[in-house]
């Protein structure tokens, strides 16, 4: 998990060379990555690296792992069950998960910015 106090922010910089390739994300926007997770499948010992990300005011993901990917059916039920899977695809809050090879196929830039907060007057 990340930790509480920093914002990590992400960029495409430049389109790719095949905008399909997108699948949904878009240049020169910010992403914020809420969560990383390694998730275990149901068949074999592989788990997958994945970011739970949210898109500024467009630009939801749409390839694998997005809302309506059946691959979320080969997950362990435990694992669905502590990701929250099941609300998270009834929710429209922009919220999508992307694994990391893709992630690192889209996006060529992560920043981490660390929130200092002040300490309340005595």
């Amino acid at each position: 998990m990340l930790s509480s106090n920093s914002i990590f922010k992400n960029e495409i910089e430049q389109y790719l060379e095949d905008e399909s390739e997108l699948q949904g994300i878009i240049p020169y926007h910010s992403y914020t990555i809420l969560e990383v997770w390694e998730i275990g499948m149901i068949e074999g010992e592989d788990k997958i690296g994945m970011l739970k990300m949210r898109a500024p005011e467009k630009g939801e993901w749409t390839g694998a792992w997005s809302k309506s990917d059946p691959a979320w059916d080969n997950i362990h039920p435990e694992i669905a069950e502590v990701l929250e899977i099941a609300a998270w695809k009834e929710c429209d809050d922009r919220s999508f998960f992307i694994s990391w090879d893709d992630y690192l196929k889209r996006f060529q830039w992560t920043n981490k910015c660390f929130c200092i907060h002040p300490s309340p007057a005595p």
